[in-house]
């Protein structure tokens, strides 16, 4: 698959690896053969893992959820997701690691309204546990979406899976 290294340049296809050191652009790829279609397993069966947790991720956290006190519960989500600190400093842009929390505080959110409230207090690991989960159904339902857009008979279909994997490149 493309790098997502820092220093990879975009282009080149999902196929490819494009990177530059020193002003020089080095590409490599994987040609269609049986070493890319032993990638394409691989990345199937990768996916078909991840996708596995997604019912047991929801049910652990609608448990969590119905257990504790649903405002206190969500903020104790929100505030540390919503910001990311650097002691040093000199971090000009926290979007990396908050730009896809408000997402998932509407899921939890709608998690939250559809079980009974819970009462009890939300300590530091109930926090991480739920932002764990949250990370949980989330990444297991873009492994579910990609397993949905593609047909194991069209594994080897290399511009089938091309097409699938750009697409599945672009949204990230």
């Amino acid at each position: 698959m493309r790098s997502f290294r820092g220093d990879a340049q975009a282009g080149g296809g999902v196929w490819s690896d494009v990177t530059t050191v020193d002003g020089v652009v080095y590409t490599s790829s994987l040609a269609p053969g049986p070493a890319r279609n032993e990638v394409a397993k691989r990345i199937l069966k990768s996916n078909e893992r991840r996708a596995a947790i997604l019912d047991p991720a929801i049910d652990e956290l609608r448990e969590i959820v119905s257990m504790h006190e649903p405002i206190e519960l969500i903020c104790s989500v929100a505030v540390p997701t919503s910001v990311s600190f650097d002691p040093r400093g000199n971090r000009p842009d926290d979007a990396t690691e908050t730009v896809t929390w408000p997402a998932r505080i509407e899921y939890l959110l709608g998690v939250a309204l559809s079980v009974a409230p819970g009462t009890g207090s939300t300590p530091t690991d109930v926090t991480q546990r739920v932002m764990d989960l949250l990370d949980d159904v989330f990444d297991a339902a873009r492994a579910t979406n990609f397993l949905d857009s593609i047909e194991t008979s069209s594994l080897l279909d290399n511009e089938a899976l091309d097409a699938v994997a750009n697409d599945l490149t672009n949204a990230w």
